[in-house]
C-alpha cells in the first residue's frame, strides 16, 4: 500500500480544496436545499481529506523501521500541523471576524467566515502539493505489497478481522473513540466558557491560538525526550494524564473563588500560560500515541503475513472523526443539566456554577475511561525489537526462496 501513498496524496487535493471553499459560499436555497447542499459538500470534503490523510500518514511507518525514529518523524508532522492550523486561526481572529453592526464580538460576520474559507483552501492545497512532492523520491524504498489472488469480498472482509483483531491497536482505537469524545465535548463547550465564565473577546481568543506556537515545538521535543527514556505508553499515559488534571483547574479555581476575577490584570496572563502548558502536553500525547499506531503492523504482518499500514491509520482515523457529532449531542445533555440558557441569553453566576460543576466530572470521567483503554497496549521498545528481526528474518528467507 505504502508504494501507491504518494499518488493518492497528490489527486485529493482538488475536491478538499474546492469542499472547503464551497461549504463557505453556498448558494441561495431555501432551508432544504441548504441542508442538502452542505451535506453533499461536507461528505465530500471528509472522504477527500480521508483519502489524503490515511496514506500520508500510513507512510511514517514505512519511511523508518526504528522505534524511536518513527516518534521523530510524526513530531514533525504535528509540528506543522498544529502550527499551520493555529496560524489560520489567528489570521481568522485577528483579521477576518471584525465587530460589526450588530455583531459586538465578530462571531457573526460572515464575509470573513468566506475570506477563510477561501484562504484555508488555499493552504491545504499549497500544502498537500509540498508534502506529496517531497515525499515522491521516497517511493523507490517503500514496501510493495505481495501478490495477492484475487478474493471474494468474503474474504476481504475475513482479512479486514484478522488483521485489525489486534490488543494493541484495539486499545488504541477504543482510548481514541473515548479521548475524541473528550475533546469534542470541549470543544463545544469551548465557546460558552471562553464568552460567560472568562469574558474573552476575539482578540484574547486570537492570543490563545497565537500562544499554540510555542506549545507545538515544545510539544515536538517533550515527546521526543520522553519517548527515548521510557517506552512511548508509559510516556503518552502519564503526558495525557497530566494535562487531564490540569485543563479543569481553572473552572475548578474559579469556581471555589481560588481564581484571579476577570478584570484582575493578572488574569489573563495566568489563563494563557495554563493554556499553554496543557495543550503542549496534549500534543506531546498526540504524538507518540500516532506513533505507537505506526509500530501496530509490525506486528500485525508477524502474525498474518500482510503489510495493512493504511488498514490501521484507516480505522484510527474513522475512530477520531466518528465522535465529533456524538461530542455536540453530549454538549447539549451537559447544558441540560446545568438548565443553562439558550443562545443569546446570558447566564446568571447559579448556571454558570452549574455548567462548571456538571462539565467537569463528566470530561474527568471520559478522560480517566480513555488512559485505562490505553493502558492495554502491549507493544514496548523491546517488543518491538523482536517484531522486526523476526520480520528481517522471514524477508531473508523469502528472498532465498526466490518469493
Amino acid at each position: 500500500m505504502s508504494s501507491q501513498a504518494n499518488v493518492w496524496c497528490v489527486h485529493c487535493e482538488a475536491p478538499d480544496t474546492n469542499g472547503r471553499g464551497r461549504s463557505w459560499r453556498p448558494p441561495e436555497l431555501d432551508e432544504g436545499g441548504l441542508v442538502l447542499y452542505l451535506g453533499v459538500v461536507a461528505a465530500m470534503l471528509r472522504v477527500s481529506l480521508a483519502v489524503y490523510e490515511i496514506p500520508s500518514s500510513a507512510l511514517v511507518a514505512d519511511m523508518s523501521r526504528d522505534y524511536d525514529e518513527r516518534t521523530d518523524l510524526l513530531s514533525y508532522c504535528f509540528l506543522f500541523q498544529w502550527s499551520g492550523g493555529l496560524a489560520v486561526g489567528i489570521l481568522m481572529y485577528w483579521v477576518l471576524l471584525k465587530p460589526g453592526p450588530g455583531d459586538e464580538t465578530g462571531y457573526f460576520n460572515v464575509a470573513g467566515y468566506q475570506v477563510y474559507g477561501v484562504v484555508g483552501s488555499i493552504v491545504i492545497l499549497v500544502a498537500i502539493l509540498v508534502s506529496a512532492r517531497g515525499t515522491h523520491a521516497l517511493i523507490p524504498t517503500l514496501s510493495v505489497a505481495r501478490p495477492h489472488a484475487r478474493a471474494t469480498l468474503l474474504q476481504y472482509l475475513r482479512e479486514l478481522v484478522e488483521t485489525l483483531a489486534n490488543r494493541s491497536f484495539l486499545s488504541i482505537f477504543g482510548s481514541t473513540i473515548i479521548l475524541g469524545l473528550g475533546a469534542a465535548l470541549a470543544a463545544a463547550l469551548a465557546v460558552y466558557f471562553n464568552t460567560y465564565l472568562w469574558g474573552l473577546d476575539p482578540g484574547e481568543v486570537g492570543i490563545i491560538f497565537l500562544s499554540g506556537l510555542i506549545s507545538a515545538p515544545v510539544a515536538s521535543v517533550v515527546a521526543r525526550v520522553a519517548g527515548r527514556r521510557i517506552d512511548k505508553k508509559r510516556a503518552a499515559i502519564g503526558l495525557a494524564g497530566l494535562a487531564f488534571v490540569i485543563a479543569p483547574l481553572p473552572i475548578i479555581l474559579r469556581l471555589i473563588g481560588m481564581f484571579p476575577s476577570n478584570e484582575d490584570p493578572i488574569f489573563f496572563p495566568l489563563f494563557l500560560s495554563i493554556t499553554i502548558f496543557d495543550l503542549a502536553l496534549v500534543i506531546a500525547a498526540q504524538i507518540l500515541i500516532a506513533s505507537m499506531v505506526a509500530d501496530v503492523p509490525d506486528q500485525a504482518e508477524l502474525r498474518t503475513g500482510r503489510r495493512s499500514e493504511g488498514v490501521f491509520f484507516a480505522a484510527q482515523m474513522f475512530a477520531r472523526k466518528s465522535v465529533s457529532g456524538l461530542g455536540v449531542l453530549l454538549a447539549g445533555f451537559v447544558l441540560d443539566i446545568a438548565d443553562f440558557p439558550s443562545a443569546g441569553i446570558a447566564p446568571t453566576a447559579d448556571r454558570l456554577s452549574a455548567l462548571g460543576w456538571t462539565y467537569v466530572p463528566i470530561m474527568l470521567c471520559v478522560y480517566a475511561a480513555g488512559l485505562i483503554a490505553l493502558s492495554f497496549y502491549e507493544i514496548g521498545r523491546h517488543d518491538h525489537a523482536q517484531a522486526r528481526r523476526a520480520l528481517t528474518a522471514a524477508r531473508q528467507r523469502d528472498a532465498q526462496n526466490g518469493e
